[in-house]
């Protein structure tokens, strides 16, 4: 008993440099108990957008992302005066997990720069570029369904 009690310090400065280590999004959370696979898996609702700083979020009649666990994933969106769209493919994490690798069907590929996942949230940006070689920056937010 007097080893177990001596080792509890010991045992709780290790639990928070290995908890430490989970919160490495710029907006968190510092620490979380699910792993990131776990807050990321599920169905996600657009709430806000960005597009070079200025709001979008009215345009967007509807945009879910379902994230599954067998790292495939489906994307719904609807944009006003562009009708709807429905794209499949597979995610994984990539650059520490601070990053999500989206490989449509088709083959094409984006990266999620993540800055928030929790397990109600999940705020990312990626750089979207278009045929005519410009790129503008989206910043989403998106609220677990």
């Amino acid at each position: 008993m007097k080893k177990l009690v001596k080792n509890i310090p010991l045992l709780m400065i290790a639990a928070i440099f290995i908890l430490s280590g989970c919160g490495k999004y710029e907006e968190g959370p510092g620490i979380s108990l699910r792993t990131k696979k776990a807050r990321l898996v599920g169905n996600w609702q657009l709430e806000e957008l960005e597009i070079e700083g200025t709001d979008f979020t009215a345009d967007i009649n509807r945009w879910e992302i379902e994230f599954r666990d067998d790292e495939t994933f489906e994307q719904s969106v609807q944009i006003e005066g562009f009708g709807s769209s429905t794209v499949e493919g597979e995610w994984e994490f990539s650059n520490d997990k601070t990053e999500v690798e989206i490989t449509y069907d088709d083959g094409t590929k984006t990266d999620l720069n993540i800055s928030k996942l929790m397990h109600k949230e999940l705020w990312f940006d990626f750089i979207e570029t278009y045929q005519d070689g410009t790129s503008e920056k989206w910043e989403c937010k998106f609220e677990a369904q």
